[in-house]
């Protein structure tokens, strides 16, 4: 779905995921490609 866009973290690890996943959503909301964003993609 284009310009849907989920943070996903359950449990322990999904504290430490969720920080990642804001970084991350900042930039692609702000239409730039982070470099990690594809190793955290959902597919």
């Amino acid at each position: 779905m284009p310009g849907c866009f989920t943070v996903m973290g359950f449990g322990g690890n999904g504290t430490i995921y969720s920080v990642i996943a804001a970084q991350l959503m900042l930039g692609l909301v702000k239409g730039k490609k982070p470099a990690d964003s594809d190793i955290f993609r959902f597919r």
